[in-house]
């Protein structure tokens, strides 16, 4: 079972801090920021596959205070329900891409889960795959506040952010190659949704990963959409090597 959490105090202190926010204004800030809550979550019920505002950084900040917190649990839910295991690398490191990234909650479920089910890897090395550099800031300041509820005593959790269209650039040889020849666990959350209008592209990239890289899991989690589900299923059946 995943344990109680709670990472809004540390988002919402980590945005008012980063944006040069007095204490004494936090309760005006948090009741404007209602409204652009608001906004983001009415981009989230546009058809699939739209391209979303995270070049803004109210649409960003506004993200994570509305979905951050809820895609922290389920990869490690997923990776529970199969009993997952990895190998352990010499020096205890697990090496990990995350595709469409974002602010990359899913590396704190990973954690997590590490933490819990296999207490031989120490560290996580994560390369986030995402075009908005934006979310750099993010993976460098917050997610060091937010990890040690979610690591092991004294594990470690680093994130590098790569400004790269994943899709669109494994077609020929690229900077991508070395990190996913490298990788033991490709993680992508919520990225079929994103790709969904590029997804013929989408079915040779996931092949080439599978036939470059030692990785031997990939997980998918997605909103059940029934347009995701047949994308899902299209997947399973072309990128079978």
């Amino acid at each position: 079972m995943f344990p109680t959490h709670n990472p809004y105090p540390s988002i919402f202190s980590w945005l008012c801090t980063t944006n040069n926010i007095p204490k004494d204004k936090h309760c005006e800030v948090a009741a404007a920021m209602r409204r652009f809550v608001s906004q983001a979550r009415e981009h989230f019920w546009r058809p699939i596959g739209k391209q979303m505002p995270y070049h803004d950084g109210f649409f960003r900040a506004a993200y994570l205070l509305a979905y951050f917190p809820y895609y922290i649990e389920p990869v490690y839910h997923a990776l529970a329900v199969e009993k997952l295991q990895f190998a352990e690398r010499s020096e205890g490191v697990m090496k990990v891409a995350l595709f469409g990234g974002g602010p990359a909650p899913e590396a704190l479920g990973l954690a997590a889960y590490l933490r819990d089910h296999a207490p031989h890897i120490s560290a996580i090395q994560g390369t986030v795959f995402d075009r908005e550099q934006g979310w750099g800031k993010v993976h460098q300041e917050l997610l060091p506040i937010l990890a040690p509820q979610y690591l092991r005593e004294s594990g470690r959790l680093t994130l590098e952010h790569k400004p790269c269209d994943v899709v669109n650039c494994l077609g020929s040889y690229c900077s991508c190659d070395p990190v996913l020849q490298d990788t033991d666990f490709v993680v992508a959350q919520n990225f079929l949704t994103e790709i969904y209008a590029n997804r013929d592209k989408a079915f040779h990239t996931f092949r080439s990963i599978i036939e470059k890289s030692r990785c031997k899991v990939m997980v998918f989690v997605e909103n059940a959409y029934d347009d995701i589900f047949r994308f899902m299923g299209e997947l399973d059946r072309k990128s079978v090597v």
